[in-house]
């Protein structure tokens, strides 16, 4: 009886233990939000360059033009962004060419009253085309 008795209390507290000293941390993927914020929402426009460069981005739909080329035109944008972090990940469904079944990736990094954007990926039907500049100029609202 005694020394069921003391395998029950070792048994016990090596739980105790264990859950005292396990750091049980859960690894959580980026969580994609709708409606983009405000603090990036707005038109967004490329100073004394010559293609004159647009970024709009509403609630749900981005739209970046340029005065020569195609538009590259998306909805049912989604975004993510780190508290405190400086970069917006925006992702959606482009709209002029394949009727939404190309996603459309953005980083966009906002800086004071400018942000730098990234065309960092496109996926079409499984396949992905991975992208790493960003555009060389800023965009000032």
């Amino acid at each position: 009886m005694k020394k069921t008795g003391l395998i029950a209390i070792a048994a016990t507290l090596s739980m105790g233990a264990s859950v005292l000293f396990s750091t049980t941390e859960t690894a959580q993927a980026a969580t994609w939000h709708k409606n983009v914020p405000s603090a990036i929402r707005g038109t967004w426009k490329e100073k004394g360059g010559d293609l004159n460069y647009k970024f709009k981005i509403t609630s749900s739909t981005f739209k970046l033009s340029a005065r020569l080329g195609d538009p590259q035109t998306a909805n049912k944008v989604m975004y993510h962004h780190a508290k405190g972090s400086s970069y917006y990940y925006l992702r959606g469904h482009e709209t002029a060419y394949t009727s939404g079944k190309e996603l459309l990736y953005y980083k966009v990094r906002k800086t004071g009253n400018h942000i730098k954007i990234l065309n960092y990926l496109t996926s079409l039907n499984g396949s992905s085309y991975k992208r790493s500049n960003y555009m060389p100029f800023n965009f000032y609202k």
